[in-house]
């Protein structure tokens, strides 16, 4: 606490620094030393140090730490910038490193002015808590000074074991400082790359990319649509489309809005992106890129001032400066996106425009767009929420032919109906991206020959060459089944939301009437492909849950199903051939599983008049949040910690909160559900009422530490199924390994895949000494749900605090303003385009949570040997036995209402 001002205010500095050099300039006169040297703080403590210590590496080796550590801090800048965090925790070691040396100097300091061991140790703490109160009052105060302190005379040796033993000395203290700077250095690099280092990156990214072509599979509409196909020019729309027909276009400009955000600013994802276009502009002279860059600190581009923001013109692969901006402007404002648009209509006409958006994507709650040079406002996340976007694209009066986010998660059915009066054609990802985005040479290339090519054809190629760019970047040439890439048709996108809209009425009706109704929409989501932390879900895979659940159709009727399936297949022109199962090129918003995540949500809905599914929305999520406040009660007044917690968010204090669904579902949220030992394992004795209501099931894990608390394993699902075919613990003593270490392992769902069903979870560690992180985990595929996987694997990693998270949006984040409740969907919104894989040399501790009996959290530490990656790649992760040791057992039951139920625990000895 006392650090922080000095943390984020430089100017503070000061103040302690003249205290501390007129407290030594006194101290060192009483003494007897050299006054001259109370200038520089460092080296008054270098000439007490030689009166005061035997050796000199006493003084000289924290000093040497200390000024390698804080160089790198201040390198990465800890006052600005998205590693600001990292740079602080690097000067907060060098504070620690030096300060350990601070308080053994000030310690044998007091031993020089008094004698008596309580006025010494009352001093020695004053001036270890306030130095320079301390010094002044040594050095200003009547005590008188009483000599420097007798050390122990050195052993003398003969001239030859004293060459040799200083020699030593030597070489160890070089080898110290070696060791420092090459391990400081590479945490440093890896945090934010020198330049040079960046360019050989880039350079190594533009070789491994260089045969990318459009030959990658691609999913077709007529594909998707079967025999419905040809019914296709049939089915409404909800216009004609602005440009039927480029056969007249002699020119297309692409207006590309680039935030480099942590993105460029750390490995030059956006210069990549611009090499490319670059290279596309040199295939014809048809093709103009207006780009406008900034809100990163340094750029990769020659022609690109680090933290300026100005627009640039790419045509016949040469890139220009056009326009400087004011350094004080925020790129994440609707103003500056509006007045790029309008800069560009008025200042390079076309027959064919196109505007693209690139940076980090936060779907539909969020919006996208994070600068981290100049923050947007004080709100919690300030990005370009979507309703700015759609003013300011609405008020440049112009039909664009395409609008693209080359950013994650923003293919959403409603961010597409809400562009759809603007433009024909929307580009964009139901999930995450890499971080190098999309691949612009071919396919804007060929807009550059052919400025009439249909726009159907340029997407076509742009969703080609994505798998194959995406194999190109990975270093086995897997595919990257979490990478999309979808082109859907607006006019259609608008049509199918109207009959949409008909279904979200229904829908809303259906749950006043019946509970059986809600527990269907949200078993139906629970069961579908979801993006960003289950703030969205694949809209086609919704749908398709929604009718097997809805089977006495007291939502919809079959028929009206299988039309909104089909208008939604119709929507999507294509999609990649890489992206898993259950991904079909459109999403939902539809957080089902957070009523906190609903409220950014439902604040653009209102802002965008989707009054029909705002109504529905607000009172299924009013449903939940009046059940999960219910089972809050009844876990506060019976004493049940552990439900108190997990059922602590409940939303009924949000704006949208309705009244009157407090008595909406009769079952309670059990605790302490019996358990029954049955053969093959442990039987879940819970009602089958309950049962009808419960959305998902782990088995819960900790072991007996031998001092009194509880190390927490983690959850893992429940693949084994009893008698009734309900969810059981089966008879099993092992849990997940990396590497051969026990970790703390949160399973985190599953997804089907073309190979089979791939489950997924988190681990917590800390990387290379310092950084806390998550790990993403993915198992090898299964066949059927009750088939455990034995082998996964780390896909990569992110920071695991929102502290850090804080340091990749670059202190534009309003920490105060920022409802904790989020914290968890803040990570994946922001940070899922720069996740990192882990590389060879990296070192990794597990982190565990400790409880203790009443299910209080004692401390979060580190378990087992370190891991010491040598080739990412074969970093495995299995499911063994576990080590001797009591292990204690349960699970946990999450109901459609997002309650969690929980049995009782089980102890047995393993080993």
């Amino acid at each position: 606490m006392l650090l922080a001002p000095l943390l984020t205010r430089q100017y503070l500095w000061v103040i302690p620094i003249v205290l501390q050099i007129i407290a030594y300039f006194f101290l060192l006169r009483k003494m007897g030393l050299p006054t001259r040297f109370a200038v520089l703080p460092f080296a008054a403590e270098w000439q007490l140090s030689k009166m005061l210590f035997r050796f000199k590496r006493t003084y000289w080796r924290p000093l040497v730490v200390t000024v390698v550590v804080v160089l790198a801090g201040l390198y990465i800048n800890p006052f600005q910038g998205s590693s600001q965090v990292s740079a602080k925790l690097l000067i907060l070691l060098a504070i620690l490193v030096y300060g350990s040396f601070l308080l053994r100097l000030y310690r044998r300091l007091t031993g020089c002015f008094y004698k008596g061991i309580g006025k010494r140790t009352v001093m020695t703490i004053l001036t270890w808590l306030l130095p320079p109160v301390g010094l002044l009052i040594m050095a200003l105060g009547k005590q008188p000074y009483l000599g420097a302190p007798t050390l122990k005379p050195r052993k003398k040796h003969g001239p030859v074991v004293t060459f040799f033993l200083r020699a030593g000395l030597v070489l160890v203290s070089a080898a110290e400082v070696l060791l420092l700077v090459a391990g400081v250095g590479f945490f440093t690099i890896r945090e934010y790359p020198p330049r040079f280092v960046g360019e050989m990156m880039l350079s190594d990214f533009r070789k491994e990319t260089a045969d990318v072509s459009g030959i990658g599979k691609v999913v077709t509409r007529e594909e998707t649509m079967g025999d419905a196909y040809a019914n296709l020019a049939s089915m409404p729309t909800s216009r004609e489309k602005f440009f039927p027909s480029h056969d007249q276009n002699e020119n297309v400009v692409v207006m590309e809005y680039i935030i480099g955000s942590d993105l460029e600013q750390k490995a030059g994802m956006a210069s990549a992106n611009i090499a490319q276009m670059i290279d596309a502009t040199k295939q014809g002279s048809n093709l103009t890129f207006v780009l406008e860059c900034g809100g990163s600190e340094r750029w990769f581009t020659n022609g690109i001032e680090d933290k300026t923001y100005g627009r640039y013109l790419i045509r016949d692969g040469k890139l220009e400066k056009v326009a400087d901006l004011k350094d004080t402007l925020s790129m994440s404002t609707p103003d500056a996106l509006s007045d790029f648009v309008n800069w560009t209509r008025d200042n390079y006409p076309s027959d064919r425009y196109m505007l693209v958006l690139w940076d980090h994507g936060c779907g539909l709650s969020e919006g996208y767009g994070v600068d981290v040079v100049n923050k947007k406002d004080d709100s919690a996340i300030p990005t370009l929420k979507v309703s700015e976007i759609v003013g300011s694209v609405a008020q440049s009066n112009i039909h664009f032919d395409l609008i693209g986010f080359d950013a994650c998660l923003m293919q959403d059915l409603d961010t597409a109906v809400a562009l759809e009066p603007y433009a024909d054609y929307y580009l964009a990802s139901e999930e995450t991206e890499g971080g190098f985005g999309w691949y612009y040479t071919a396919g804007f290339g060929k807009l550059a020959t052919d400025p009439t090519l249909p726009t159907e054809e340029f997407g076509h190629e742009m969703v080609a060459c994505y798998d194959d760019y995406n194999r190109a970047l990975d270093s086995e040439g897997k595919a990257n089944t979490q990478a999309t890439l979808s082109l859907v048709d607006l006019t259609r996108a608008k049509a199918l939301y109207a009959q949409m809209d008909s279904f979200f009425g229904k829908a809303r009706d259906a749950i006043h009437k019946d509970s059986a109704s809600f527990a269907d929409l949200s078993l139906a989501a629970a069961n579908s492909y979801a993006f960003m932390g289950d703030e969205q879900l694949d809209l086609i895979d919704f749908l398709t849950h929604l009718k097997d659940m809805d089977f006495d159709h007291s939502i919809c009727s079959a028929e009206e199903y299988n039309a909104m399936i089909t208008a939604a297949r119709a929507c999507v022109v294509y999609r990649n051939g890489d992206s898993a199962e259950g991904i079909n090129g459109i999403s939902l918003a539809l957080p089902y599983s957070s009523t906190v995540a609903y409220t950014s949500i439902y604040k653009q809905m209102k802002a965008l008049s989707f009054d029909t599914q705002n109504a529905l929305y607000s009172d299924f999520f009013s449903i939940m949040a009046a059940q999960k406040k219910k089972a809050l009660d009844e876990a506060v007044a019976s004493g049940d910690l552990i439900n108190v917690f997990k059922n602590a968010q409940d939303g009924t204090d949000e704006e949208w909160y309705v009244k009157g669904f407090e008595n909406y579902e009769t079952q309670e949220a059990l605790s302490d559900v019996p358990l029954t030992q049955v053969e093959g394992g442990y039987q879940i004795c819970l009602p089958e009422d309950a049962w009808m209501i419960i959305a998902s099931s782990n088995m819960v894990a900790y072991q007996k530490t031998g001092e009194g608390t509880y190390r927490y394993l983690g959850t893992r699902p429940l693949t084994a199924t009893d008698a009734a075919g309900h969810p059981m613990i089966a008879q099993d003593t092992s849990w997940i390994r990396i590497a051969g270490r026990l970790v703390c392992y949160e399973s985190t769902g599953a997804r089907e895949t073309k190979e089979g069903i791939v489950h997924t979870g988190t681990v917590k560690a800390t990387l290379n000494g310092g950084e806390d992180v998550t790990l993403y985990i993915e198992w090898e595929p299964v066949k059927e749900a009750t088939d455990a996987p034995t082998q996964g694997h780390v896909v990569n990693y992110e920071t695991a605090s929102i502290q850090q998270l804080l340091g990749i949006l670059g202190s534009v984040v309003n920490e105060d303003a920022l409802d904790p409740a989020i914290h968890e969907n803040l990570s994946g919104i922001i940070n899922a385009r720069a996740r990192q894989q882990l590389q060879s040399g990296d070192r990794i501790s597990f982190l565990f949570d400790y409880y203790d009996d009443k299910g209080n959290v004692v401390e979060t530490s580190a378990f087992g040997r370190t891991v010491t990656v040598v080739k990412p790649e074969n970093l495995l992760v299995t499911n063994e036995p576990l080590d001797e040791c009591d292990l204690v057992f349960g699970s946990a039951l999450t109901d459609v209402y997002q309650r969690t139920m929980t049995t009782v625990q089980m102890e047995a000895h393993v080993g």
